[in-house]
């Protein structure tokens, strides 16, 4: 309901303009529980993805056995270990996916193909529904690309460290990172700036404190922005000289892409796997994340940008082929 301009809202967003591209007829709807009812009555959908578990068991029965011609899917966007950390989440999922049993039309979704095989060796009914973006999102991306300005000495440096604050993420193995980079840093600017948005979920809310104390200390200036919408965050990112992502654990990263989609090169992890190789660091080793933070002016915006539309086109292809097997043949992909 409240998540137009978070990831659940911007990964709708993606996938709904990204569909209407291959010619699927999608729309995508923050609402309440209780008007997801009125949605399916006014569009009659073959297929209706809940986007994240926040819907009861008990309403996702009701809604299955009231369209039984309407597949529902109950969508996870995390791995695992985050929903680990998302108190009954888990056991609300699987009793989702239980109903498939009973009526047939409930299933679940994940967005990875891993945890995708993992689920069905559970003999869990699940099917695969990475994120994407649309072809024009592409194009767009490779305008501003083009168009991004050198990045030049002396100045401010700016790291962006953004997206929610939580355990997993890494966000303080991240700011040590940067602490650890200052030094070299100052050989080329006049200062060093961390920029945060100012979020804290599930268990990390000492995140920001230690933060502002790693940053006094190490004399970086801490600069903390609101929560914006897509336009507002793409062009904050904009103005970065690089955007850290230090996360443990990850199903994809729109806060990575989002920065490769305007040029900002990104030091991401392992788990944001799409990046190029040299770019994804063990976020448990600050050494090498300080080394990628002062190295990142030679990574290539168009190299990353590549990365990303390569993934891109095996998840659309995933996507579709998903679709039409649960019977919105106009999915399909081309030859």
């Amino acid at each position: 309901p409240n998540t137009a301009h978070r990831g659940l809202g911007n990964n709708a967003r993606y996938t709904t303009e990204a569909l209407r591209e291959k010619g699927v007829s999608a729309d995508w709807f923050p609402c309440a529980v209780t008007d997801i009812v009125y949605r399916v009555m006014e569009h009659k959908p073959k297929v209706v993805v809940i986007m994240a578990v926040w819907v009861t068991v008990e309403e996702i029965e009701r809604l299955a056995k009231t369209f039984p011609a309407t597949q529902f899917v109950v969508k996870a966007h995390s791995g695992p270990q985050f929903l680990a950390q998302e108190g009954k989440a888990w056991a609300t999922w699987m009793a989702c996916g239980e109903l498939n049993k009973k009526l047939g039309n409930v299933r679940l979704a994940v967005v990875r193909e891993d945890f995708h095989a993992g689920l069905k060796a559970m003999g869990v009914p699940c099917v695969c529904l990475p994120f994407m973006f649309s072809e024009s999102e592409f194009v767009e991306a490779r305008k501003a690309v083009e168009t991004r300005a050198p990045r030049g000495e002396r100045g401010v440096f700016k790291i962006g460290l953004f997206g929610a604050f939580r355990p997993l993420k890494n966000a303080v193995g991240g700011a040590m990172a940067a602490a650890l980079a200052v030094n070299r840093l100052r050989t080329s600017y006049d200062a060093v700036e961390l920029h945060v948005n100012q979020r804290v979920e599930m268990g990390s809310a000492c995140d920001m404190e230690i933060i502002e104390s790693i940053c006094n200390r190490a004399g970086i200036g801490l600069v903390k922005h609101a929560w914006l919408d897509r336009e507002g965050f793409r062009k904050l990112q904009s103005t970065m000289d690089v955007c850290l992502c230090p996360t443990f654990s990850e199903t994809f990263c729109i806060v990575a892409a989002d920065a490769v989609m305007v040029g900002t090169p990104v030091v991401g992890t392992p788990a944001v796997y799409w990046l190029p190789k040299e770019q994804q660091i063990n976020p448990d080793n600050t050494q090498l994340m300080a080394d990628a933070i002062v190295d990142s002016g030679a990574f290539e915006a168009v190299f990353q940008l590549n990365s990303l539309e390569q993934y891109n086109r095996l998840a659309t292809e995933t996507f579709t082929v998903t679709l039409a097997s649960l019977g919105v043949t106009a999915a399909i992909p081309k030859p």
